[in-house]
């Protein structure tokens, strides 16, 4: 009984030395690979990080002055009495949110590129409302 059971099992795979070697070197290679791809990311990201402060330095000494137009504080109505102009309000409020939310590093050319993208809406806004 026994030496039927024995006959009915395949045999035992030797594992030979190249096989092995074989493995080890397959691994290492994988090994290196990911940390290849790892290390060219980081790269990457210091190579972006350096080109944005050049631009950003670049971009700040070529202004004349760091402060920023929101626009007009105040609007005359026909009365001849003054309202605090909504616009102005919004593009104020709005950097002011965006300095809440990225605190520590939203600067002049930041908050420019926000008015920037502001004042396209808004001219976008008109375009719509006004009819064919």
């Amino acid at each position: 009984m026994e030496t039927a059971a024995l006959e009915s099992t395949p045999p035992i795979a030797r594992v030979t030395r190249a096989q092995r070697i074989s493995s080890r070197y397959w691994s290492a290679r994988m090994r290196l690979r990911h940390l290849r791809k790892r290390i060219q990311g980081k790269l990457y990201s210091w190579r972006y990080v350096a080109c944005s402060l050049v631009g950003y330095t670049r971009n700040l000494l070529a202004r004349k002055t760091l402060q920023l137009d929101f626009g007009p504080a105040m609007r005359s109505l026909p009365d001849g009495s003054y309202l605090a102009d909504e616009k102005t309000i919004a593009r104020s409020q709005g950097i002011q949110n965006l300095r809440a939310t990225y605190s520590g590093w939203v600067g002049v050319v930041e908050a420019e590129i926000f008015l920037m993208g502001f004042e396209a809406g808004v001219q976008w806004q008109s375009h719509i409302d006004t009819p064919l």
